[in-house]
């Protein structure tokens, strides 16, 4: 692991960057000299676009984050994990722990669901 704090979102928006050329070079290949029509008129791929959301989401929280850092709290972003190509996206570091925050950009707000009870085995989901 690097010394520096890594830049919210970095790897998220990376992904997008390179599934969105990749999509257009595919585009370009398919509809030849028109290509560049096709690209200014398609939408993008809905997996591609949720990369972007990712990203957008990653970034906002890494700023709110970086508002809060002060003297014993620590911030770092976009961190490798090592032997994987997975990343952590937010470890916050206080007096009291070392959070690891996965940062998901979902629409609403959150619910807690009960399920089960009685007869059958609680079971709650966020």
């Amino acid at each position: 692991m690097s010394t520096g704090s890594g830049v919210a979102g970095s790897s998220a928006r990376r992904e997008y960057e390179r599934r969105k050329a990749k999509d257009e070079e595919k585009l370009r290949e398919k509809w030849g000299r028109f290509g560049g029509l096709a690209v200014a008129l398609s939408d993008e791929r809905s997996h591609t676009k949720s990369w972007d959301r990712g990203a957008i989401g990653e970034e906002r929280l890494g700023a709110r984050l970086n508002a809060l850092a002060a003297d014993g709290l620590a911030v770092l972003h976009d961190r490798r994990i090592p032997g994987s190509k997975a990343n952590i996206d937010h470890i916050a570091i206080t007096p009291g722990g070392i959070w690891v925050i996965d940062a998901k950009r979902y629409k609403g707000r959150p619910e807690l669901k009960i399920e089960g009870g009685i007869l059958r085995p609680r079971v709650e989901k966020l």
